[in-house]
């Protein structure tokens, strides 16, 4: 089965709209002019923001959309932040990208740890 960053925030969208008809909120996008990030969605209520994030790719393309997707992190500490990221999916094994997953690790407004259920990175 392949797994895309579009299908999964798609089926978040979708169900998102769906609980608009019980809970008042907005959805929308970030951004950070025009560098790549990781499919997400920003969930706005009227007392709280999450960002729900998806980043199934490997390799360089990985760690470049993490290293944006911490910045995003950083710029907005008001926001709790989720990434998620198959099980099945490679290991990241680069230096680079092993840095950027500790970075994301650490930050005071990440909500869902970024690491799997047993250590893969």
């Amino acid at each position: 089965m392949i797994i895309s960053d579009f299908d999964e925030i798609g089926k978040v969208i979708t169900t998102a709209e769906a609980f608009k008809t019980f809970k008042a909120f907005e959805t929308d996008c970030l951004r950070l002019g025009k560098r790549k990030l990781p499919e997400h969605l920003l969930i706005k209520t009227q007392k709280h923001s999450f960002v729900i994030a998806f980043l199934q790719v490997s390799g360089s393309n990985f760690t470049s959309r993490l290293k944006n997707f911490n910045q995003l992190v950083v710029n907005h500490k008001d926001i709790r932040f989720g990434l998620f990221r198959d099980v099945r999916e490679t290991t990241i094994s680069g230096k680079v990208g092993k840095e950027e997953i500790e970075k994301l690790n650490n930050a005071s407004n990440l909500q869902i740890d970024c690491r799997y259920s047993k250590p893969r990175f």
